[in-house]
This record gives structure tokens, C-alpha cells and sequence, in this order.
């Protein structure tokens, strides 16, 4: 009589039990979109719409929970409510797509869009651009976007565009393997270093397209990917000995040195065992990896 008794009562209580924590998980995930939709308001204002969030988790398959949070990053980078749903609803086409979380995702497309100067309107196509190039190179969409925020703004002040900017990121993937942030780290430092005044002197010392290309760059008419170009035409077919003491000088400078040991802890093995290689031969042979 009493497993009989057990028995009835466990048929009774469980699906009230099931009901019970059924209706707790409901009402936190009520109080959590709840939170969600009042911190998003604080920054968006009063247009901060619930519904279009709502109909953007449904539409892309995300939680409620990535969606605001993608919208409340937007919002607080100073985007209108209608930007800020272009960017949200861009945003999860990215997390579709690319192995990305909504962190990830709004960190580093506010930064392309802030540093390159685009309307939250052009990020579909910009995210296109970073998916293209994921699928058909040696590199993430993860990683590009990684890259791009540590070396954007220096990218932008060199004059290059992000299709560019994204090409210099994506060679250097292939040629290395390394991570976004290790990417981002040495462009950054290259585009430092070949456009200090002191650099951009002694590449104009090396005369003929060199020195017009300079000149344009300094004049806003050229990027840092036009000066590297010259170099390396200059390093691989002049072989003079004014155009080896010119580069020399440059070179073997403390501000070399120093990039060369950034560039080894940014690029690993690859980097470090081809500057190994160069030490053996002459410093214009040494000094070739500037050019590339």
C-alpha cells in the first residue's frame, strides 16, 4: 500500500513540479529580457524598440539575449535607434556566418566603421568583403576583424582603404599563421615605422620613383602600400652601392632595431628564422623583409 502510495503521488507531483520550474525559468527569462530592454533604453532613448529586436532573434535564429546585446553596443558607440538596427541586424549575419560571438562581432565593426569612416549602412557589404576573403585565403573572418581593430586608425592615417588594409592582413596570414592580434600588432608597427619622417627621408634618398611616390604620399596622392612597392622594386633590381649604404643607414638604425624585434615577437618562427637568413648575407639583403 505504501509504493502504491509513493507511486500515486510521484504521478501527481511531477508534472506539478515541471510546471512549477517551467513558470520560475519563464519569469527569469521575463525579468532578463526585461533588464535587457531597460539598458538598452538608457542609451538608445525612448525609440529603443523591443519588437524589432524580437523579430530580428526570429528572422536570424539568435537568443534575444545576443541580439540586444549587439544593439546596446551599437547604441552606445553614439548610433541612432535606425542605425543601430542596420548594424544589429549586420551584425547577425556576421554571427551566421563567421565563428563569431555578439562581443566579437560589435567590438571590432564599430571600430572598422569608426576608423574608416563608414555609414552603419555599408556594414553588410563591408561584412561581405571579411567573408569573401575568409573563405578563398588562409585567414578568419575572426582574425581579419582582430587584425583590423589594432591597425585600423594607423591604416586610415597611411592612406589605405580597408580592401587594402584587409589584403596587407591577409598576406601576411598566409605567410605566417598568425593570429589576428599578432597581425594587427606587426602592420601596426611597419605602417609606424615607414611613415615617420626620418624613414620617409631616407626612402626619398633612393631616388626615382621612390622619391615622386613620397612626395605624393606626403601630399595625401599615395599610401604607404604605394611606398612599400617602390622599395621593393628599388631592393630587388638595384643593386648600386649608393642604394645599399642609403638603405644601410636607414636600417640599422635604434628605430629598426626596434621594429625588427616587434615584428619577431608578433610574427614567431616564420618571421624570425627568414631575418636569420638575411643577417647572412649584406645589410641589403638583410633589410629585404621592409620592402615586402
Amino acid at each position: 500500500g505504501f509504493i502504491k502510495f509513493q507511486a500515486a503521488a510521484m504521478i501527481v507531483m511531477k508534472p506539478l513540479q515541471m510546471v512549477r520550474t517551467a513558470w520560475e525559468d519563464l519569469n527569469e527569462t521575463l525579468v532578463e529580457t526585461e533588464d535587457a530592454i531597460i539598458a538598452l533604453r538608457r542609451v538608445a532613448g525612448d525609440a529603443a524598440n523591443a519588437n524589432e529586436l524580437y523579430d530580428l532573434a526570429q528572422r536570424y535564429g539568435q537568443t534575444f539575449e545576443n541580439v540586444s546585446e549587439l544593439a546596446t553596443n551599437f547604441a552606445r558607440a553614439g548610433y541612432d535607434w535606425n542605425e543601430t538596427i542596420k548594424a544589429t541586424e549586420a551584425a547577425l549575419l556576421a554571427l551566421n556566418t563567421a565563428e563569431l560571438d555578439a562581443t566579437q562581432a560589435s567590438e571590432g565593426m564599430i571600430a572598422i566603421l569608426q576608423q574608416f569612416g563608414y555609414e552603419a549602412s555599408e556594414l553588410e557589404s563591408i561584412i561581405d568583403k571579411l567573408n569573401i576573403t575568409a573563405d578563398n585565403a588562409a585567414v578568419s573572418t575572426d582574425a581579419l576583424l582582430k587584425a583590423l581593430t589594432r591597425t585600423g586608425s594607423s591604416a586610415k592615417n597611411a592612406n589605405l582603404t580597408l580592401e587594402e588594409t584587409v589584403g596587407i592582413i591577409t598576406a601576411l596570414s598566409e605567410a605566417t599563421g598568425r593570429s589576428g592580434e599578432n597581425l594587427g600588432t606587426a602592420i601596426n608597427s611597419l605602417i609606424q615605422f615607414s611613415t615617420k619622417a626620418s624613414s620617409l627621408d631616407t626612402f626619398a634618398k633612393l631616388g626615382g620613383d621612390v622619391e615622386r611616390v613620397v612626395t605624393a604620399y606626403k601630399q595625401g596622392g599615395a599610401t604607404v602600400l604605394d611606398i612599400w612597392e617602390e622599395l621593393s622594386k628599388v631592393i630587388q633590381k638595384n643593386q648600386s652601392a649608393s642604394a645599399e649604404s642609403i638603405l644601410g643607414e636607414g636600417f640599422t638604425t635604434e628605430e629598426f632595431e626596434a621594429l625588427n624585434e616587434e615584428l619577431k615577437q608578433a610574427l614567431g618562427e616564420n618571421f624570425a628564422q627568414t631575418t636569420e637568413i638575411y643577417d647572412t648575407a649584406s645589410t641589403f639583403r638583410k633589410n629585404y623583409f621592409i620592402a615586402l
